[in-house]
This record gives C-alpha cells, sequence and structure tokens, in this order.
C-alpha cells in the first residue's frame, strides 16, 4: 500500500506497527503518547514523546510503534 502522507495526522494503536519505506529526509513528529522508531541501518531504537522530532536517516525499512495509543505527523 502506498500512503500519501504529506502533514497528515496518523492514529497508532499499541502492538500495530507501522512499516515505512523510502523515507529518508522526512520528519516524523510525535504529537501524542509515545512513538518507539526502529530504522534499518542505525544501531539504537529512537523513542520520541510529544512534541519531539526524528529525521529518517535512511531508506531502508522503518518501523514506527505507539507505546500505548499515539499519533504522528510524517
Amino acid at each position: 500500500m502506498k500512503i500519501e502522507l504529506a502533514s497528515q495526522e496518523i492514529c497508532l494503536a499499541d502492538n500495530r506497527p507501522l512499516r515505512i519505506e523510502q523515507a529518508r529526509g522526512q520528519r516524523i513528529t510525535c504529537t501524542a503518547g509515545t512513538l518507539w522508531i526502529t530504522e534499518t541501518g542505525i544501531a539504537c531504537d529512537i523513542f520520541l514523546a510529544a512534541g519531539e522530532t526524528h529525521e529518517v536517516q535512511t531508506n531502508g525499512l522503518l518501523l514506527v510503534e505507539s507505546v500505548g495509543n499515539g499519533r504522528m505527523l510524517l
């Protein structure tokens, strides 16, 4: 599935990771809750709280999961 994510808020449910590819340079902003980000080629996972942002470094697989219920902008 291809999703156009230009400034769209995405609601994430606990234990339901969102798979994203080819996203180098995109910014992920946590707008609510806590996000857990795993990026192929990056040694450590990233955790974002509401208001925090991460810029995607690679074009590989990116998994974004909510700890509880969370929301994000991409």
